[in-house]
């Protein structure tokens, strides 16, 4: 696999990212982010977030010979892209985001990055990332040290997906709600030290995800950051 690309801050609240990769007999790719952060007042802002991949099949398309389309095929030559909106005001953040993949495939995971995909409705359980699929988002943050209590956030969203591209259709659908609630702690031996609360419901037909169509989880998360050096 062969990566390079780059970040460059244009001005304090605009910045861009170009990365391409060419991993021999899987595919070559290309990702591009513009993230804007437009402030309206001391209490309210604006932020725009753009993330786009353009993936090709090359070689003997190892990654494609695992993907099984609707007709048949196994070439990979698509867009997926996705475009964001937060609003904050105060303590209360609220997001829309719309994602779309269009071409042949399903967005393709592999060694240039393993699961990792910055598109705005990769969430908790899906990514939104079957052929053909659209997908909205609407999300709500709080920040509850607005209110006094520092270290505490809550975090919901819901995402609907339609119009993908499978095996046995090409209008599958899928949607998922995700709630979360973080502590961290402000001081003490053990600052820093956080718990994360979180709850996934999953829902999908017509074999748009390929395990359960059905999911209900609770997670709960313990981080606590180490300093090394």
């Amino acid at each position: 696999a062969n990566v390079f690309g780059g970040t460059y801050a244009i001005t304090d609240s605009l910045s861009s990212s170009v990365y391409y990769s060419r991993v021999e007999d899987h595919f070559r790719k290309w990702y591009g982010n513009i993230n804007w952060a437009l402030p309206i007042s001391d209490k309210q802002g604006l932020v725009f977030d753009f993330n786009i991949y353009d993936t090709k099949s090359i070689g003997d398309n190892r990654t494609g010979a695992f993907v099984s389309k609707s007709d048949g095929s196994n070439d990979l030559d698509n867009i997926a892209a996705s475009l964001s909106a937060a609003y904050n005001i105060g303590a209360h953040t609220f997001t829309l985001a719309y994602q779309k993949v269009s071409g042949d495939g399903d967005y393709a995971y592999g060694v240039d990055g393993g699961g990792t995909v910055f598109l705005a409705n990769s969430v908790a359980r899906s990514d939104f990332n079957a052929e053909d699929e659209k997908s909205w988002q609407a999300r709500y943050d709080l920040n509850f040290a607005e209110f006094g209590v520092p270290g505490l956030t809550f975090m919901t969203r819901y995402v609907r997906g339609t119009g993908a591209t499978t095996r046995t259709t090409d209008s599958g659908k899928e949607w998922e709600r995700d709630i979360d609630v973080k502590y961290v702690l402000q001081e003490g031996p053990a600052k820093d030290l956080s718990f994360r609360v979180r709850q996934a419901t999953y829902r999908s037909g017509d074999g748009v995800y390929y395990g359960s169509p059905s999911i209900d989880e609770l997670r709960l998360i313990v981080e606590y950051p180490l300093s090394i050096l």
